[in-house]
């Protein structure tokens, strides 16, 4: 990266606490669009594995159902009081996470606080009895970021995230926009794993890490990871200039 463009980089700027709830604000906006607004994929992408088949079902329904989503809530409830196991956790962590991004929805920040911390408090418990858990590492990142903004527990968590499944399709490019709130918590050598995601993500999805960088004000994350490789960094610009 020339000189010229490290010294047009914005310095790291402290969160205070009315910048925090902005942050808040607009993590749980993210959570509502995905999860709420994009019914029947409210679960999709970042939120659900392949194997968690009660939130794949519930996937399928034709429109937003909260009343079935309440009813899978209580059958993983059941089956955690007859055997504790990460499945069901898993998916009370991301159906709290749901329930959460509504209630921001309709306006109600105590009611999507209590469900964020539900969500994370079950993420948390799912990941304790399994931790090789890619999807469930990264909503406890989006629990954590939408509850209390950056942190270096949030950014040891997005490692996680990454290390435990570095190559994940559906996971790469919307775990980029979460790495690049926490950018500044991240040490030297997570950053430079992130910065092999962002080659990779330029070279097979260069619109979708165009999307991420705009949307999260990354461009100089990216341009300096792209920095000696100018093939990537003609598709990214490219890219970029389109969207």
């Amino acid at each position: 990266m020339s000189s010229s463009h490290a010294a047009s980089q914005t310095p790291p700027v402290a969160v205070g606490r009315g910048e925090a709830w902005l942050l808040s604000c607009m993590l749980l906006g993210f959570a509502a669009a995905i999860l709420c607004l994009a019914v029947p994929r409210f679960m999709v992408g970042v939120y659900v594995a392949p194997h968690d088949a009660t939130l794949t079902a519930l996937d399928k329904t034709p429109a937003p159902n909260v009343a079935a989503q309440g009813r899978a809530m209580e059958a993983h409830r059941r089956a955690l009081a007859w055997h504790d196991n990460s499945q069901s956790h898993a998916a009370l962590g991301a159906l709290h996470l749901a329930a959460s991004a509504r209630a921001a929805l309709a306006g109600d920040p105590a009611a999507a606080r209590e469900a964020l911390a539900r969500s994370a408090s079950e993420h948390r418990a799912a990941l304790a009895l399994a931790p090789l858990q890619p999807y469930v590492w990264t909503r406890l990142v989006q629990d954590e970021l939408a509850d209390g903004g950056p942190s270096r527990e949030a950014a040891q968590h997005m490692r996680m995230a990454i290390d435990t499944a570095p190559w994940e399709p559906a996971l790469m490019t919307a775990r980029l926009g979460l790495a690049f709130v926490l950018w500044e918590n991240f040490d030297v050598e997570t950053r430079e794993r992130l910065n092999v995601q962002i080659r990779h993500a330029a070279r097979l999805y260069p619109t979708a890490l165009a999307r991420q960088a705009r949307s999260y004000r990354a461009q100089d994350h990216v341009l300096q990871a792209l920095d000696n490789d100018p093939d990537l960094l003609r598709r990214f610009s490219l890219a970029y200039s389109r969207i």
